[in-house]
């Protein structure tokens, strides 16, 4: 007999969200896996239809985000030049997942940034027709999507966060200084 598909995602989506519960309470070490089974009120063979262990859980997590913020971008993205629409687009992501982004940048030990920037680059010189062959491009890219991923896990981790609209106008202010130095053509 198959599973419902809503319930599968139900259950998976619980495992996720209380293992992010979970770590705003303790290390995300010293998580277990029985942990996670008695505070969902599943067992732990339930778990493991899902993820391999705690370390599969978190990787999944980045890549469902990863995945949900690189077709967000990318599917309203057409032109170089696209920093602001860039900003308002994350800050539509983090307004739908604040919270896993937060975990994400404080629980990932850098992993999490360094998969949505190899992601980010591949996506944006696909859909601005880019060749990644051109060292300029390819390490133009890399800066720009390097500052943009690390002063966005900034300002999400930052306590207490500056309002979307004041990190919207200071990424604004940033990217302009740098665009005008015309260093980096593409952007």
């Amino acid at each position: 007999m198959k599973k419902q598909p809503e319930r599968t995602a139900a259950t998976r989506s619980l495992f996720i969200e209380t293992f992010i519960y979970l770590s705003e309470q303790k290390p995300i070490e010293t998580i277990s896996v029985s942990e996670l089974a008695k505070k969902t009120g599943f067992n732990r063979s339930t778990f493991y239809q899902y993820f391999n262990d705690t370390h599969h859980l978190l990787s999944c997590i980045e890549d469902d985000i990863v995945d949900f913020i690189t077709h967000t971008l990318i599917s309203k993205m057409g032109t170089p030049k696209t920093d602001k629409l860039f900003t308002e687009l994350f800050i539509q992501v983090y307004q739908e997942k604040g919270t896993m982004l937060k975990f994400l940048f404080l629980n990932s030990n850098g992993c999490f940034p360094a998969k949505l920037k190899n992601n980010l680059i591949s996506a944006f010189a696909e859909k601005m027709q880019l060749s990644l062959e051109d060292t300029q491009t390819l390490f133009s890219l890399d800066f720009y999507l390097s500052g943009m991923i690390s002063i966005i896990g900034r300002w999400i981790t930052s306590e207490p966060p500056i309002s979307p609209e004041e990190f919207a106008l200071t990424i604004h202010r940033i990217v302009d200084g740098v665009r005008k130095s015309e260093l980096f053509p593409i952007l």
